[in-house]
């Protein structure tokens, strides 16, 4: 589902697509749906006044037919950075998962912006959830935009081939302007999660959460039933939101003042020894 405010206006315009069985969607920052259905309810649903607003704002012409309204032209014109930093990480997890994904490498490098990739690919055989983990640890390993420095020069890689970058996302030096890859695992993210649903199982177990403080590349994933009643100690906060959310005997800890009764700080100590 894509979706994009009014602004000053009540509400907002959005539309929701199906993935099919047996395929995967990807999603990072961009805008990635363009022409869709309209008269697929089973699989394809949006706001009613999804056109209708585009062209009272002037981002969709009146006198074309609704059928061929793009909603991410309209809505989130594709830009270098828009490709480069969000577009590319898509295209890292199908690469690794479907045939044929060369072909849209230069579209991802930024450079080809009218080549784009389909919303949706064919895995080139089924996923277990432990392969969408592994998804989602990628720093580009062996494609073009290796940030190791292993396959081509990167002088952010240092000496010690680093996936990782500080930011900022660009930066200058001798007047020209340079970039550093937008990795699908970032260091700064402060929680992470891989969700699987399991239908045939009772209610309670039915719904899990892999679940991991620290970020996507390097965290131990820990199971969450959807139907816990508490939330463990470690990953628990003394202070918490309301309603009742604090936990008595949780550690008193945050991004400031370490312990290792907090899941965050060991998360983050094995993740910086590793």
């Amino acid at each position: 589902m894509e979706i994009y405010p009014k602004g000053t206006e009540l509400g907002a315009v959005w539309v929701a697509s199906r993935v099919p069985d047996g395929y995967v969607g990807s999603h990072a920052n961009q805008a990635r749906t363009r022409t869709f259905k309209m008269d697929d309810p089973d699989n394809v649903l949006f706001a009613k006044d999804v056109v209708t607003y585009a062209q009272r704002k002037g981002w969709y012409p009146k006198d074309k037919p609704a059928e061929e309204f793009d909603f991410a032209a309209a809505y989130d014109p594709l830009s270098f950075s828009g490709a480069r930093f969000c577009e590319a990480r898509v295209w890292n997890i199908f690469q690794k998962l479907a045939p044929d994904m060369e072909q849209y490498l230069d579209y991802a490098k930024g450079w080809n912006l009218s080549n784009p990739m389909p919303l949706f690919v064919k895995p080139s055989q089924k996923m277990s959830v432990n392969d969408t983990m592994w998804s989602m640890r990628t720093h580009f390993e062996g494609t073009w935009f290796d940030t190791t420095g292993l396959l081509r020069p990167d002088v952010g890689a240092g000496p010690g081939n680093s996936a990782y970058r500080a930011r900022p996302l660009e930066w200058k030096s001798g007047g020209k302007s340079y970039v550093n890859e937008r990795t699908v695992s970032v260091q700064q993210t402060g929680w992470n999660f891989v969700s699987q649903g399991r239908p045939n199982m009772p209610p309670p177990i039915s719904s899990l959460f892999w679940w991991a403080p620290d970020e996507s590349g390097t965290a131990l994933r820990v199971p969450l039933y959807g139907g816990a009643t508490r939330v463990p100690i470690g990953f628990a906060d003394p202070v918490g939101q309301e309603p009742a959310g604090a936990v008595k005997g949780a550690p008193v800890a945050d991004a400031g003042k370490m312990s290792l009764d907090s899941a965050f700080w060991v998360w983050n100590l094995v993740a910086n020894i590793a």
